[in-house]
């Protein structure tokens, strides 16, 4: 014999309800870790460039340059820290931005980029 109609879009109805907040956590997570990701690399890349900026300009304009990058795509009031430095032998770039766990990025690149032949 067959259930009542009734009774199966009360069984939807729960089944819904316990998967719903099943879905909106995993969808939460995917999005969370695809922006670290993101902002990981971005922010690799834009050490990269802000280095090979040091062997051309001044700390204080390549910092600028990168500070402004990082603010286009850190978002809900996020901290972060930029340290350049530069030195007649290297060029050095630091990046950590306070999430749960921290992310850090530090590079580094030995001057000079070209070589005299």
């Amino acid at each position: 014999m067959k259930a009542p109609l009734s009774n199966q879009k009360g069984q939807a109805l729960a089944e819904a309800a316990l998967s719903l907040p099943l879905l909106v956590i995993a969808f939460s997570a995917m999005l969370i870790l695809t922006y670290r990701g993101a902002l990981y690399y971005f922010a690799d890349h834009q050490a990269h460039e802000a280095i090979i900026c040091l062997d051309d300009d001044s700390v204080q304009n390549c910092r600028g340059r990168y500070e402004r990058s990082f603010k286009k795509v850190i978002f809900l009031g996020l901290r972060y820290k930029v340290k350049l430095s530069r030195n007649s032998q290297q060029g050095q770039a630091f990046f950590e931005v306070d999430l749960k766990p921290p992310l850090k990025i530090e590079k580094s690149i030995s001057f000079p980029l070209t070589k005299n032949l």
